[in-house]
């Protein structure tokens, strides 16, 4: 079986993974606030997803890797929306 080290080390990737999703959505809305675009918050979601992964593996830890998913995937789409809504207003310059 696992030990309780592996718990408590799958348990603090879980919650790293939640953590640097919303420090990605702050950098979103700092942005969005702004009108500037933070390099540094490009690979947070994609290190997010990695760890989420990683805190899936896990059942104590699976739902702080749910969240931590779920909130990445919410900031790929809303950016995504973002960008299509913003394509559709100034598409003729």
């Amino acid at each position: 079986m696992t030990s309780e080290k592996s718990i408590n080390i799958y348990f603090s990737i879980g919650l790293v993974s939640v953590l640097l999703s919303f420090i990605s959505l702050a950098f979103l809305n700092f942005s969005l606030f702004t009108n500037s675009m933070l390099t540094i918050a490009y690979p947070l979601p994609i290190l997010t997803i990695i760890l989420s992964i990683i805190a899936l593996l896990n059942k104590e830890s699976r739902k702080y890797g749910l969240y931590g998913l779920g909130f990445t995937l919410f900031t790929f789409v809303f950016l995504v929306l973002v960008v299509v809504m913003e394509l559709n207003i100034n598409y003729h310059p």
